[in-house]
């Protein structure tokens, strides 16, 4: 009874997170879920390592389509980045989570200024 009590509870937990729109808020809670797995505090708190399986799957899916992040770049610092742009930006809660994560991404990882018509001549 005891397990199915608690597989009941996950089960909710994971469908009330998966089918909720991401946000910074969101993004924040798994990302804070994410340095306590690394930190190897999650052991016996399974909802929070699915948040944080959530945060880095959301994180890693998105950051596929930003095309300046340099080749070889770990999965591990991607998050970090993303994690350190939400620490340092509260103010993104209610923000929709793919903009949070490439606007980190480009803070992080600019873009390569354009090249000029003057210095395309001169090569």
């Amino acid at each position: 009874m005891k397990r199915f009590v608690i597989a009941t509870i996950l089960l909710v937990a994971g469908a009330s997170i998966a089918t909720a729109q991401m946000n910074g808020d969101l993004l924040h809670q798994g990302w804070l879920s994410y340095q306590m797995t690394l930190e190897g505090l999650t052991k016996d708190a399974p909802a929070a390592i699915f948040a944080a399986g959530v945060f880095s799957g959301y994180v890693l899916a998105i950051s596929d389509t930003y095309a300046h992040i340099p080749v070889g770049t770990p999965n591990t610092q991607i998050m970090r980045v993303v994690g350190a742009f939400l620490d340092s930006h509260p103010n993104i809660q209610n923000e929709r989570g793919s903009k949070v994560i490439l606007e980190a991404l480009q803070e992080a990882y600019p873009p390569p200024p354009p090249v000029s018509k003057q210095d395309k001549s001169k090569e």
